[in-house]
C-alpha cells in the first residue's frame, strides 16, 4: 500500500544499543564511524532510534567553535575529533570564512607527482600541466620553495 520501501538498515538493535553506550561515555562521531566502518548518517539514525541525546554543538555555533578552534592552532582533523564532525565539516565552514586549507594527505601525494614528473618536464611544463605557478611546484620538489627553475 505504501510506496518505495526504505534503505536497509545497516545497524542491528544490538549495534544501536552499542553505539549510544560508545557515544554517551565520550567517543567521538567519527570514532564510532571507523570502529562500524559506515558513514556517520547510519550513527545518527542509530543515536536517534535510541533516543540518545546529542552532545556539543547547539544548532548554529558549529563555525563559532570552528573558527575559535582553528585559531588555536589546531588542524582540521583535530577539530573534526573535539566537536563531534567530520572533517569535510570543518573544511567547509573555514572555506566559508575565506580560510582555504587542504587535507594533510594531499600534499605528500601531490608532491610524489610532480618529483616524478619532474624527471621528464620541466618545472614550468610541470605547472602549466597541474595549473599551478612554478613557485608551487618548486616548493613541493624541495619543500623549501628553492627548486630547480
Amino acid at each position: 500500500m505504501g510506496g518505495k520501501p526504505g534503505p536497509e538498515r545497516k545497524l542491528t538493535e544490538a549495534q544501536d544499543q552499542e553505539i549510544a553506550v560508545l557515544y554517551t561515555i565520550g567517543y567521538s562521531i567519527r570514532a564510532i564511524c571507523k570502529q562500524y566502518k559506515v558513514s556517520d548518517r547510519p550513527i545518527y539514525d542509530s543515536l536517534r532510534r535510541t533516543k540518545t541525546p546529542l552532545r556539543g554543538l547547539k544548532k548554529g555555533k558549529t563555525r563559532e567553535r570552528v573558527l575559535a578552534l582553528h585559531g588555536e592552532g589546531k588542524t582540521p582533523e583535530e577539530i573534526a575529533d573535539e566537536i563531534g564532525r567530520e572533517p569535510k565539516t570543518v573544511y567547509w565552514h573555514l572555506n566559508r570564512e575565506g580560510i582555504y586549507l587542504r587535507s594533510e594527505s594531499a600534499v605528500p601525494e601531490k608532491r610524489k607527482l610532480i618529483r616524478r614528473l619532474s624527471r621528464k618536464l620541466s618545472v614550468r611544463e610541470i605547472a602549466e600541466m597541474l595549473e599551478t605557478s612554478v613557485s608551487n611546484v618548486n616548493y613541493h620538489l624541495t619543500g623549501d620553495g628553492n627548486g630547480r627553475s
